[in-house]
């Protein structure tokens, strides 16, 4: 099963973009910096693997709160947890059941879980019964750094909760001070972007964990398997 993954519609989207980013700077784009700096490719994960297509009867997708071993109670973990399942929601792959770190307890006896733990023998009824689900997902944040260069880890699982197959496996270091890693992030902001000059290169992506995140969700969830 563990085959590489090929990249969903949202991942190719971005690229054909990037591409076409690439070529408007070289043709002589709004700023200089941009043109210069257009021959750095964009970063792409590499270890992730899974099954090739996303099963139709997988519609219906529990995500559980990001695990952070450092501090489950750290305030960023809030809004990590909104952008995930915000960029989630944007891939339009599942419909997706956050569950927050109330729910967590009742359901699990605790307030994260790691993607490596084994999860309690009813918890798979329990949340096909209570949520309708038909998988769940579970991410770990491996690694953080908010300040410059800011830094995110993830590890993540989908997993069939009906078999307890592994449908998806990621883990991957998105670290801003990598020239690869810096322009994706610039360049997903362009795309983004929504100002009167989207090909400036003044986003504060590079400096802001809450719109970093938004990349680094975005990249993770490209890998998952296509319909």
């Amino acid at each position: 099963m563990k085959q590489l993954l090929r990249f969903s519609s949202v991942a190719g989207a971005f690229l054909v973009i990037c591409c076409a980013l690439f070529l408007t700077a070289c043709g002589g784009g709004k700023t200089g910096t941009f043109r210069n700096e257009s021959s750095i490719p964009s970063y792409v994960p590499t270890n992730h693997a899974g099954i090739p297509i996303l099963p139709a009867s997988i519609r219906r997708v529990v995500i559980l709160p990001m695990y952070w071993n450092a501090d489950a109670g750290a305030g960023f973990l809030e809004f990590m947890d909104v952008t995930m399942t915000s960029e989630l929601n944007k891939t339009n792959l599942i419909e997706v059941v956050p569950l927050s770190r109330k729910d967590m307890v009742a359901v699990f006896g605790k307030s994260q879980i790691a993607s490596y733990e084994v999860l309690p023998a009813d918890s798979f009824d329990r949340l096909r019964a209570e949520y309708a689900a038909d998988a769940v997902l579970m991410i770990d944040l491996t690694g953080y750094r908010a300040y410059k260069p800011l830094y995110m880890g993830v590890r993540a699982k989908l997993i069939n909760i009906q078999t307890g197959e592994s449908l998806w496996a990621f883990d991957n270091s998105f670290d801003a001070g990598d020239p690869t890693v810096a322009m994706g992030a610039r360049r997903f902001a362009q795309l983004r972007d929504t100002t009167p000059y989207p090909l400036d290169t003044d986003s504060p992506i590079l400096i802001s964990p809450r719109l970093f995140s938004r990349y680094v969700a975005f990249m993770t969830f490209s890998t998952l398997p296509p319909r």
